[in-house]
């Protein structure tokens, strides 16, 4: 048996509780579900996607635009989030630990609305994004002074000196850097 999380929404029907939903890895989640989901579950705090195959931007803009209370989000392996990620992360001021590993889209710009509208972020897991740069980090760290966490493993942009450097100005924050498969 595999690894294996369950599909539950405690909070539908519009309940005012804190709530969290995850899926199953690789499953085919209808957009009509997340778009329920975001409706229905305006207090979600916690959302794990990692993995979902149909998920994309449109979905992302609709529960951001309704879940505001998001604090974690994983939107790993999310192959089909292409767009401007930093436009949706904009609604979200409470999030406080986001996974995007290995989504190919992520950039500086992603990382700048990271730092400019999420200033609670203590935990950011980026493996595997080509596009993010160093001068994008040291924006982010300096600018989210919550942060206690942040992978940049096989960020192929990012090399050991950077890596090193990033950990000296900011020895708060354990910086996560891995080069081998």
């Amino acid at each position: 048996m595999g690894f294996h999380r369950s599909i539950s929404f405690p909070c539908c029907n519009g309940c005012h509780d804190a709530c969290s939903s995850s899926f199953q890895p690789q499953v085919l989640l209808p957009n009509t579900v997340l778009l329920s989901l975001a409706s229905n579950c305006q207090q979600l705090r916690s959302l794990d996607m990692c993995r979902s195959i149909e998920l994309t931007e449109v979905e992302l803009k609709h529960l951001a635009s309704h879940c505001k209370n998001i604090e974690d989000l994983d939107l790993g392996w999310c192959r089909n989030v292409r767009a401007d990620i930093g436009e949706m992360l904009r609604e979200l001021p409470r999030l406080r630990r986001l996974v995007l590993t290995a989504n190919r889209s992520v950039s500086d710009t992603d990382l700048e609305s990271l730092a400019n509208h999420c200033p609670l972020l203590e935990q950011l897991d980026i493996p595997g994004t080509p596009l993010v740069t160093v001068g994008g980090l040291f924006h982010l760290l300096d600018t989210c002074r919550q942060m206690r966490f942040l992978d940049v493993s096989f960020c192929y942009r990012i090399d050991e000196v950077m890596a090193f450097k990033l950990a000296h100005r900011f020895p708060h924050v354990y910086i996560k850097y891995n080069i081998y498969q």
